[in-house]
């Protein structure tokens, strides 16, 4: 039984660091790195998209306007 104590608390010591260490990771907002890399990237992706668009409806625009 004591052995089971000593694993018991052994896991909750662990758990308790992971979760102090994962809790360092974050910034004031609760985003890791990672995740604001992912957010850059994905508005980056989006600014994309949103030119393109812009650009063909442009192009298309003037295109009827120059009679083609």
């Amino acid at each position: 039984m004591t052995e089971l104590a000593g694993t018991v608390a052994w896991i909750q010591a662990t758990r308790h660091h992971l979760v102090a260490r994962h809790a360092q990771a974050r910034d004031e907002r609760g985003a890791t790195a990672v995740e604001w890399l992912l957010i850059i990237i994905a508005a980056v992706g989006i600014c994309a998209a949103v030119a393109l668009a812009v650009k063909t409806y442009v192009d298309t625009q003037s295109g009827k306007l120059n009679g083609g």
